[in-house]
């Protein structure tokens, strides 16, 4: 049979492990003002829209004919004639 004190005795050690091996966290003196940093903001709500038929389409015939452009082995003849 299993004491609880040694259940929870075994249970501390990988935390003590870890608190070990990590150390303690230390108090920043420094705080950083990111408004002072000035990054430019970008608009990247055009990334949510829809692919259009025309882009599909573009994008398809400038693919090479004989050349797979992923793993998956399909061709650029494949997209046009599918």
């Amino acid at each position: 049979m299993i004491r609880l004190s040694r259940v929870r005795r075994r249970s501390k050690r990988p935390f003590m492990i870890f608190t070990h091996q990590l150390g303690s966290s230390e108090q920043r003196d420094i705080t950083l003002n990111l408004s002072e940093l000035q990054v430019q903001h970008h608009d990247l709500s055009p990334l949510d829209e829809l692919f259009t038929e025309d882009e599909v389409w573009a994008t398809i015939k400038d693919l090479p004919q004989d050349k797979a452009s992923g793993p998956d082995g399909f061709t650029g003849r494949f997209y046009r004639t599918c």
